[in-house]
């Protein structure tokens, strides 16, 4: 907001390393801004440990994927150290997972707290997919939701190889709603690329979501006919070959527990009874907070994370 007179500018701004407040800004030449506010809690510093680093990468296609990580103390470039990714890469209103003052819970506050108790890599990334990178970048998942994304994350887990001293071998995907899909739809087709991964709460039966998302998302929809049908996750499960944890709120209203529900019988029925297991809430919406509160499943992924990648090393 700009005074009428232009002499003040009022904004809330922030980013990672200083926290959003009002503030007031003057045109004046020299004059320092005023901070205004002070909305968070002074506790935040005792747990504010570590600072991610921005970066990208150029895809197959050349377009740029952007990208943050966690690099725990001691990093170097050479170490081959256990990594995870965390990925949405469908349309997010107008927010992106990676931004100057985003916290989300998983790909940031987890992330941090992986890296500096356990030594973890930890990456969150927008693939093609996510929305407000602009119209051909939002648009990849039309008539094939899953591919572009799964052909971003291949890439990153080259990337992390070669630049951000990860072990190859164990490196963890993870993603909520769109991002449990994409979760599932990369281990059941690219089965050998990610050492484990965690599902939540993922649409895998698109023609039981929401019309005005699908049908600008991910393809035509008829409700007269199964026209999403073909993109269902069902047929895709018999690929799985690595551990999957599958995540949902039993009273999910957004995506329905029952769309896990099926994709679990097609684990079953394909054999995959030893690489799969479930993490319920049975009083949780779409982003839990039932019997399990956000301190409970995170600290379920940790233990499934060391379990399935190890610890780092010294």
């Amino acid at each position: 907001m700009v005074s009428e007179d232009g002499r003040w500018l009022a904004a809330n701004a922030g980013h990672w390393a200083q926290r959003p407040e009002l503030k007031l800004i003057s045109s004046a030449p020299g004059q320092p801004a005023r901070v205004l506010t002070q909305s968070h809690d002074p506790a935040w510093a005792e747990v504010d440990r570590l600072r991610p680093e921005r970066f990208s990468f150029r895809n197959r296609h050349g377009d740029n994927i952007p990208a943050y990580v966690f690099k725990p103390s001691g990093w170097q470039a050479s170490d081959r150290r256990p990594a995870v990714v965390y990925t949405y890469g469908g349309p997010l209103n107008d927010r992106h997972s990676v931004e100057t003052d985003s916290f989300q819970p998983t790909g940031y506050l987890f992330a941090m707290y992986m890296a500096v108790r356990h030594g973890y890599v930890m990456v969150t990334v927008d693939p093609r997919g996510h929305s407000n990178y602009g119209r051909r970048f939002a648009g990849a998942n039309w008539e094939q939701p899953g591919q572009p994304q799964s052909e971003d994350l291949e890439d990153l887990h080259r990337y992390m190889a070669a630049n951000l001293g990860v072990d190859p071998a164990r490196v963890g995907l993870n993603g909520w709603s769109f991002g449990g899909f994409q979760t599932q739809y990369t281990m059941y087709t690219k089965p050998d690329l990610f050492a484990a991964g965690i599902a939540g709460a993922g649409p895998t039966e698109w023609e039981n979501y929401n019309s005005w998302y699908s049908g600008r998302t991910i393809g035509p929809v008829d409700r007269k006919k199964p026209v999403l049908r073909k993109y269902s996750l069902l047929p895709l499960a018999k690929g799985l070959k690595k551990p999957l944890l599958l995540v949902h709120g039993m009273l999910d209203p957004n995506v329905l527990y029952q769309d896990t529900v099926n994709v679990y019988r097609a684990l079953m029925e394909a054999g995959k009874q030893p690489l799969v297991d479930l993490f319920l809430d049975p009083d949780g919406e779409h982003a839990m907070g039932g019997a399990v509160k956000t301190v409970g499943w995170h600290r379920k992924y940790e233990a499934f994370w060391l379990q399935q990648l190890g610890r780092a090393q010294p």
